[in-house]
């Protein structure tokens, strides 16, 4: 079984895999109903990357993490969760978080700014981007389908320069988010709809060269921990 194991680990990092199956090198999408609910589980993956634990019994590499949380409504919350996770916002270690974007700040366009970062710290293994209309709407004053899909294509662009992992939140009450998908390399669509635990959800895993998986998972908020439920 341990020689079994090794063999599936050798492979999954070969393929670029760094949460096994569900994230990889790479444009990551993550689409999600709503703001809080996507923070949690971007920043869930993030600690999971960056500290070598597991998203429910999904294993993951170690590595350093870029995560830009940018969500002006769950500010302070976040800022707190974040605390409660890592044990202050100082302390992260492995996952540097920024808090805002402004042109200018990461390089005049985002995809710019990441292209020289990651020449620079090659020791970065994922980019959390968290979330697309925030750094959209930074660069244009708003957010729009054709400026969205010129973006994420501008990041894919980084991400497979670098061969690096980089996963960019979206939102389902944007107009045209899930046509966005079609960018990406792995699509995490996110749901809770038809779960009459409000505390599950459903993730529905698509992507090249992989089988569609649906994922039930359940958020301790107390623990700031997703618990794998069910795997089809």
């Amino acid at each position: 079984m341990a020689d079994m194991n090794m063999g599936m680990e050798t492979e999954n990092i070969k393929n670029g895999y760094i949460v096994d199956r569900i994230i990889t090198s790479g444009l990551n999408l993550l689409v999600v109903p709503n703001e809080e609910e996507g923070f949690c589980f971007a920043f869930s993956i993030a600690i999971c990357v960056a500290y070598g634990t597991k998203l429910g019994d999904r294993g993951t590499r170690q590595g350093n993490v870029l995560y830009f949380a940018l969500k002006d409504g769950i500010g302070e919350r976040t800022r707190q969760k974040i605390a409660d996770i890592a044990g202050s916002d100082e302390n992260l270690g492995k996952v540097t978080v920024i808090y805002k974007y402004e042109p200018g700040s990461f390089g005049d366009r985002i995809e710019e700014g990441l292209d020289v970062f990651l020449h620079d710290n090659p020791q970065i293994t994922m980019i959390v981007i968290d979330s697309l209309e925030k750094i959209v709407e930074s660069e244009t004053g708003r957010v729009q389908y054709d400026s969205a899909y010129r973006k994420l294509c501008a990041i894919k662009n980084v991400a497979d320069k670098h061969d690096v992992a980089i996963l960019v939140e979206t939102h389902t009450r944007v107009p045209g988010s899930r046509k966005l998908a079609d960018v990406a390399d792995i699509v995490l669509d996110v749901n809770n709809g038809e779960n009459q635990n409000k505390r599950e959800y459903t993730i529905c895993v698509v992507g090249n060269d992989i089988h569609e998986t649906e994922i039930t998972i359940e958020f301790d908020a107390d623990r700031c921990r997703w618990n794998q439920v069910t795997v089809k």
